[in-house]
């Protein structure tokens, strides 16, 4: 079997990656996601609405991101993640594809073993191909300014749940068997009573709704991304045409690494989770503060605050692992970093149904409220009693 350099078939493979997605790719994409770098749509391994994007430079590098399978920065990482193969198997098949010249084989001349004192037996010296350095874009500080303006114009108009205006959000929480006062104080919650809700694409306005607003922060307390849940006045979910849970675009020269939805402020023994609603549903049915990370992604690069001691994580159960997978790369990154913290892992008590990818803590509380939760309050009780 023929081996090629990954820096060569990087090389050769720029501007053609569109082409070789849809050549070798074995799912299949949202015509929008092909059609127009940067556009959101469904995942190609686990499906969803707009969890998927290629990056602008796709054409250039082949990369792309899902928010709960990872960051995929070359067409490589991606087609290996999309096919379920090995790297190495991905580099050879473009290479061969591609026509690039296979690495010669590294064998002794005449059967001798090489010396590395003389020289002999060592194949030439072949002259190193450049690096492939993927062309990333340029911060624009006029396009950060009009991103941040736009966060800050949303906050601003938003209210604290307490006030008269945001009677669809504490509806929404008494229809969801959660006390909203818990949340009326909360300086990183507020209601927006007409937020335009709007096609991530085209900037085109589809409809305006009430709508829960929550910040992200990070580990130093300063916000980075708001999220919106939009609603009907009488507390629903909206009915719009696209997913009414959303993650509004970060400024380009912000990070979301570490950054968290405090739904109750951090605390020496808290539960973090991937989902805002999943996380409303175990402090409900647990009495712990939680961070809400916003996605799997986000979950496993989490970064607790200093007086953090224990962490529950109330782990999705996902048909493609991928929760499990979050779970076990952050315990890994935490022993690194934070050896002093005990971490708790938790499955929700529930198989998946059928034609159903996942199952998590907010389907345990639907279920059975406090009680689904009775088995786990046992430890963490006594835990959050010092």
């Amino acid at each position: 079997m023929n081996n090629y350099d990954k820096d060569k078939v990087l090389n050769a493979a720029s501007g053609r990656w569109s082409e070789i997605i849809q050549r070798f790719s074995t799912k299949s994409f949202d015509a929008k996601v092909l059609r127009r770098c940067g556009s959101h749509g469904a995942c190609p391994r686990h499906g969803g609405r707009d969890g998927f994007r290629f990056f602008k430079d796709f054409e250039e590098t082949g990369g792309g991101v899902c928010n709960s399978c990872g960051v995929f920065s070359t067409g490589l990482g991606l087609l290996s993640w999309l096919n379920d193969v090995p790297l190495n198997i991905v580099i050879n098949d473009l290479g061969e594809y591609l026509g690039i010249d296979p690495e010669p084989r590294r064998q002794p001349a005449n059967g001798a073993y090489p010396s590395k004192k003389s020289g002999k037996g060592w194949p030439p010296m072949q002259k190193q191909e450049p690096k492939f350095v993927p062309k990333r874009e340029i911060v624009d500080p006029k396009k950060v300014a009009e991103q941040r303006q736009r966060l800050n114009e949303i906050w601003t108009a938003s209210v604290p749940l307490s006030h008269e205006h945001a009677r669809p959000a504490r509806l929404y929480f008494d229809a969801r068997g959660v006390n909203s006062t818990r949340y009326e104080t909360n300086p990183f919650i507020r209601f927006h009573p007409g937020l335009d809700y709007w096609d991530e694409d085209t900037g085109e306005v589809l409809g305006t709704y009430p709508a829960l607003v929550m910040m992200f922060i990070n580990q130093e307390r300063k916000p980075t991304n708001l999220h919106r849940i939009y609603l009907t006045p009488q507390g629903d979910k909206a009915p719009v045409n696209g997913d009414p849970k959303k993650m509004t675009k970060k400024p380009d020269d912000l990070t979301l690494t570490g950054s968290t939805i405090w739904l109750s402020p951090p605390a020496a023994v808290i539960g973090i989770t991937e989902g805002v609603e999943t996380g409303i549903a175990v402090e409900a049915g647990t009495g712990l503060n939680v961070g809400a990370c916003g996605n799997a992604v986000l979950l496993e690069r989490f970064l607790p605050p200093a007086e953090v001691k224990i962490i529950h994580n109330f782990v999705d159960k996902d048909r493609s692992m991928r929760g499990e997978e979050a779970a076990h790369a952050f315990r890994e990154r935490m022993a690194m970093a934070r050896p002093d913290i005990q971490i708790f892992d938790h499955l929700p008590p529930l198989d998946i149904s059928d034609g159903e990818k996942c199952v998590d803590w907010l389907d345990v509380w639907s279920n059975y409220g406090k009680a689904g939760f009775r088995h786990l309050n046992l430890i963490t009780n006594l835990q959050l009693a010092g």
